[in-house]
This record gives C-alpha cells, structure tokens and sequence, in this order.
C-alpha cells in the first residue's frame, strides 16, 4: 500500500491510493475523522507540526515540491484518523494484520519467483542493483530497496507474534510458520542492514514484552525452537545460495563502525545530520520537506536524510521534531504497557519494527503504517480492565 513511486520521483495513484483517499473521504463527510481526532487530543500537536512545516514549506528553495509533500504526510494523518472513525473491533483488527501479514508474504513469493528467474514477472525486480555485492538486491514491484524493506518490517513481526502466543493453536502456528518464511527470506536478499537491525529488536522486543518469570521454560524452549530454525535456515543458505549467503555476510559486516565510516551511503547519512543542523541554525524554525545539499569528495547533490527523525526535524526544527514527539508519546508509551497481548503485540511489534527501520531510512510515505497507527488512537476504546495471558 503506497503511492507508487518511479524513478523519477514522480506519483502514480494506484487502486489502494484510490481506495485511501475514498475512506477519507466518507470518513471526514460523515464526521468520524473529527470525532477520531477528539478522541485523541495529541492530534494537535501533529496539526500544529504541519502548520509549522507547511509555513516553512512556502520558503524553501523548492516550495511546490515541499507543500507537496506536506500535504502527502497530512493525507496520511487523515488516513490514520479515518481508520481510527472506523471503530473496528478486536476481531477486526485481528483480520486486518493478519491480511497484510498474509499479502505481503504472497508478494514475497511472487518477488521470490522472479528474482530467482523461475518467471520473468513484469515489473517486479526491474531496478535491482548490487550494491556492491557479487548479487542483485531484491526489490519486489518496489522502485527501491527502502520501500521494500519498509513494508517487510511491518509484516514479519505479526506471524512472529502469533507463532510465539500461547493463545494461537498449533495448526495455526503452522500455517503462520508458512507466512513467515518467505517473507524473512525476502527480507534476507533485500540486503538491508536496517531491516537485521529492525528484526533483532523487534524479537527482542517480543520477547521482553511476553515475559512471564513463571514462564521461563515456555520462553527457553522457544527461543531453543528458533534458534535450531534459524540455525537451518543458515545452513541451507550457505549450502544452496552460496552467493546470497556471502552477500549477506558481507552486508552483516558493512554494520561495523570501519565500514560505516567508509560507506558512500552512512556518509550521506551523516551528511544529512551535518547540512541540516547547519540549515537550522539559519531558519530555526524549519525548512519544510526539503532535501539537504549533501557534500560526498568534490560532489555536491541534494538528497533526502535517510531518516524519519532527520526530516520531521527538517521540516519543523527542534519545535517541530517536540510536537512529532508529543504527538506519537501515548503510541509508544501504550507499546510497553501491554493490556489485550493478541491484538497488541502483533500490532505494535509491527510498530516498533518500522519506528527502528525508520531512524536510518526516510519511510514516513509508508501507508499500511499509518493505518497501524489509526489503529492504535482507537484501542484505548477496546481497552479492558484485567491484563489477559499472550
């Protein structure tokens, strides 16, 4: 679910946009955005962020490209308090994860399909690049490996989840094993240092936020039971994909602070850090959605900060990166504070995982993720009184 991007940069409308922007719009006509919003008073804060952005918007270098964008991330945030007017109920939410987590695997396989040349499937794999390895990264029907891995971060904690819950029948932890598997596979070959980042955490997470000590032997044998799977699956790497499985260790390896300072893309990163601090302390109070001018030897481009946080501060200065702050508080506050474990740790595992990738990758377009959030503003209606066992 996105805008599809080319590799121009230019917006195509696809039918889940078209989709979105019809939800908003039955939502904000009969009243339940406003109503949604209302319920969520920290809203504010992010209308106040957009204000603060969109002014500055109107004198940057570029303003129609950064209204542009300013008016993008405000649709998302209708999107998320459309979903919130929805009022779904636990079942339905539990659908609704359980879909994309689905979805998202069945694009894995076709990916899968095409980049191990079994069919040459239009417009899925067409701009993979190397990277620098001896492989081609795998890119889906994406334009590049971000929104790729974006869309991987958010799936694969779900049937983590579910497979590591006590509530889940064996039969369905199988079939979710199933949905698992090509989708890590495929996050594997996307070669993304981020998304292993984003997965350690995120089982780490899961982990923590399940922990039980009167069941240590429950939590031991599993973490025994993945370790052997992950154990397997690394050894039918290395013994059918050699070439994938020296791309990954090399990838594995780029995580080390000499490769890091090396790397033409961490450069960039730390670029960004450096060219909008110093833009900041000219416009203190932003520069909208804007790219940063990035120097990499005698190069000077414009690029975009590869990290969420780095362009909600670009876009609104310290005062804009406190309202984002305030705004998404009560979002990560109710993320450790767990209460219906089968509708929230899928859900925020899912959250915690894209807030992760999202430090070291620019992925705020992403729209399943609003949608996630939307429905994290509505669970404090589902809320119950007693904490119930995952």
């Amino acid at each position: 679910m996105r805008f599809a991007q080319t590799a121009k940069g230019e917006t195509n409308i696809g039918i889940t946009t078209g989709l979105a922007i019809l939800l908003i719009g039955l939502s904000v006509f009969s009243g339940r955005t406003m109503a949604a919003i209302k319920r969520y008073p920290n809203a504010l804060f992010f209308v106040a962020f957009l204000i603060l952005s969109g002014t500055a918007s109107l004198f940057a270098s570029e303003p129609i490209q950064a209204i542009k964008m300013t008016i993008l991330v405000g649709g998302y945030f209708l999107l998320a308090f459309s979903v919130a007017g929805l009022k779904l109920q636990r079942q339905e939410i539990l659908q609704l994860i359980s879909v994309f987590a689905i979805s998202t695997a069945l694009m894995s396989i076709t990916s899968l399909i095409d980049y191990f040349h079994v069919v040459d499937i239009p417009r899925v794999n067409e701009r993979s690049a190397s990277r620098g390895l001896e492989v081609a990264n795998l890119l889906g029907p994406f334009y590049s490996q971000t929104p790729m891995a974006a869309h991987l971060c958010l799936a694969f904690p779900i049937p983590i989840a579910f497979i590591f819950s006590q509530s889940v029948e064996k039969k369905q932890k199988f079939l979710w094993i199933v949905v698992l598997i090509p989708t890590i596979l495929a996050a594997i070959l996307t070669y993304s240092r981020g998304l292993f980042i984003s997965f350690a955490i995120v089982i780490t997470y899961i982990f923590y936020i399940s922990g039980d000590i009167t069941r240590v032997k429950y939590w031991l044998r599993n973490f025994v039971a993945a370790s052997t799977i992950l154990a397997i699956g690394i050894f039918l790497i290395q013994s059918y994909l050699p070439k994938q499985y020296t791309a990954l260790i090399q990838r594995l390896s780029d995580t080390q602070l000499e490769a890091i300072q090396s790397s033409k893309s961490d450069t960039a990163r730390f670029g960004a850090i450096e060219s909008t601090l110093k833009d900041l302390s000219e416009s203190p109070f932003g520069l909208g959605f804007t790219e940063s001018e990035i120097q990499v030897g005698s190069r000077v481009y414009s690029k975009n900060a590869h990290s969420n946080i780095i362009d909600i501060l670009r876009a609104g200065g310290p005062l804009g990166l406190l309202l984002f702050t305030f705004f998404i508080l009560p979002v990560l506050v109710r993320a450790f504070n767990i209460i219906e474990p089968q509708i929230e740790i899928p859900l925020f595992a899912a959250l915690v995982s894209f807030f992760m990738y999202g430090l070291t990758h620019t992925t705020i377009a992403t729209m399943f993720a609003w949608i996630l959030a939307g429905i994290t503003f509505h669970l404090k209606s589902l809320r119950v009184n007693k904490k119930v066992s995952f």
